[in-house]
């Protein structure tokens, strides 16, 4: 079982109006000097992933070296447990304040391999590339205008500090609303997610997130891992071509 304190991700400056697209589809970027080899390749797993299923392409550059519009990948130098052994995951996204034209920043707030980390590697992927959806436009499911159409969110269950998180955004990006609804998507919190209680020692699981009744489509709840309609999203953002997407067939 995951022992997990907090998976909390922050979106600075984005909104509704971002120019989230990339000049020839090509996302120039570097690492800040502090990140380990090891968080390194972590997260140049999920690049390949990206560019796999995509047609974003990442192009490394010196940090002096850079264009004006790039990504900064910066992780911050915390061990990945707390004091009691507990993962924590948590990130931010922070966007330029001139609508799209200088630094992009995804930070991971803890480092990303050693301790639980490594015992939960597919999950930490996961996460960044939930980041990664995050910086290139994408938006939380969850929070689409349409969601009670498919959820019901039990706000008894919710931490004081994460209700923000489970608000609907009336701006949701035009991405977020190109495709159908799907529970089970990277960018949808998962039953778990922000809970009060996730422990047996405290009865076990409040969920935060249920299906609406009648609702069948949504067994699984959040995921850790992108759909069809993740990549669709992505690609019709990005990649369409004549109205289709340009990467994959679905």
């Amino acid at each position: 079982r995951m022992n997990i304190l907090s998976i909390l991700i922050l979106i600075v400056g984005a909104s509704s109006r971002q120019n989230f697209k990339w000049e020839n589809n090509i996302i120039p970027y570097y690492f800040e000097d502090s990140v380990s080899t090891e968080d390194m390749d972590l997260i140049k797993s999920q690049m390949i992933l990206i560019e796999e299923n995509t047609c974003l392409q990442f192009s490394a550059k010196p940090k002096d070296d850079v264009p004006r519009r790039h990504l900064r990948i910066a992780v911050n130098q915390t061990q990945c447990n707390d004091a009691d052994g507990k993962m924590r995951l948590s990130g931010r996204v922070d966007f330029p304040e001139d609508d799209g034209d200088g630094a992009l920043l995804l930070k991971s707030s803890y480092q990303l391999t050693g301790g639980e980390c490594d015992q939960n590697y597919e999950k930490v992927q996961g996460a960044i590339l939930h980041l990664f959806f995050l910086a290139f436009g994408a938006s939380h499911i969850h929070r689409r205008p349409d969601r009670d159409q498919y959820i019901q969110i039990n706000t008894d269950c919710i931490r004081e500090n994460a209700t923000k998180a489970f608000e609907i955004n009336v701006n949701a990006s035009s991405m977020a609303m190109s495709v159908p609804y799907t529970c089970d998507s990277l960018m949808h919190y998962r039953n778990d997610s922000g809970t009060k209680c996730s422990e047996d020692s405290c009865g076990g699981l409040c969920p935060t997130i249920v299906a609406r009744p009648g609702n069948t489509d949504c067994d699984k709840i959040g995921s850790y891992e992108a759909n069809d309609v993740d990549w669709l999203m992505l690609n019709m953002y990005h990649c369409a071509q004549d109205g289709t997407a340009a990467k994959q067939d679905y």
